[in-house]
């Protein structure tokens, strides 16, 4: 039987749009729990991201107190990588809120860092041995492209990798390829095209992926958010959902909400 509640893991909270019309959109597309972070500390029309510590903590906190003050959400901790963030006590902070923090986001064209990057290590070292997944922004740049992903992988094998996007438009079978040579390694699949996710679940086990909007709002956007105008946008999935729906139940129930409560560690708490 297939299940009717979802979850979406790769959302974000951005000024101007407010968590009750968060929860409208929810409610409408059967979303029961969206794990979101926020990337750019209430500047949603800033590409620079986050540049102090002080930043970051400011951001952070928003999560901290939009899933304090919803039964709806989880939140991914952001990263920036320019500042020593150990001596910041950001690690500490992250490990005394894991209940509210279930996983790291990066966002390396935000952070203007290739994800391979040394002054990574830090922090993916810290994922790594707290066993804390880590949802990278994965496309076809040499920021977060298959290269600079398999480098991560390699130097440190233990971590949970989730490519947010599934590397967007890189092709299916280049993604195929990639996740087949790192059988760890979940996918994502917000923004992905129609066409490609079928081919990822024709190829990799339903419990390596999982279902992803990074669409906050539904309809007409109209609030300055820098985002694709139309993929940003949960009417995007809409035919995709509905070819979803052909698919065994246990793939489906995986794609759309086993996997993100395995890979968070949310089995108990969500259903």
């Amino acid at each position: 039987m297939k299940l009717n509640q979802f979850i979406d893991a790769h959302n974000h909270l951005y000024e101007g749009f407010t968590l009750d019309e968060m929860k409208s959109v929810y409610d409408s597309y059967q979303i029961k729990l969206g794990i979101v972070s926020d990337l750019t500390g209430g500047s949603q029309n800033s590409n620079t991201g986050l540049r102090t510590p002080e930043q970051t903590i400011e951001a952070n906190q928003s999560v901290y107190q939009a899933v304090h003050n919803t039964s709806f959400l989880k939140g991914q901790f952001f990263f920036d990588c320019r500042y020593d963030i150990a001596s910041q006590g950001l690690f500490d902070y992250l490990l005394e809120n894991r209940d509210t923090f279930i996983g790291i986001k990066i966002h390396n064209p935000i952070s203007q860092t290739a994800a391979n990057k040394p002054v990574w290590d830090g922090i993916l070292g810290f994922a790594q041995e707290n066993h804390i997944p880590v949802m990278f922004h994965t496309d076809y740049t040499e920021l977060c492209g298959i290269a600079q992903m398999q480098d991560v992988i390699d130097r440190f094998p233990e971590l949970i990798v989730i490519l947010g996007h599934s590397f967007l438009d890189v092709p299916a079978q280049d993604v195929i390829a990639f996740m087949k040579k790192n059988p760890k390694v979940i996918g994502e699949i917000s923004w992905a095209k129609e066409e490609k996710v079928m081919e990822l679940i024709q190829a990799i086990p339903s419990e390596r992926l999982m279902f992803g909007t990074d669409a906050p709002v539904d309809g007409e956007l109209g609030r300055g958010i820098p985002l694709d105008p139309e993929r940003a946008n949960f009417k995007w999935y809409c035919p995709l959902l509905e070819r979803l729906k052909e698919l065994p139940d246990e793939d489906y129930n995986n794609l759309m909400r086993y996997t993100g409560e395995k890979v968070y560690g949310l089995s108990e708490k969500c259903r």
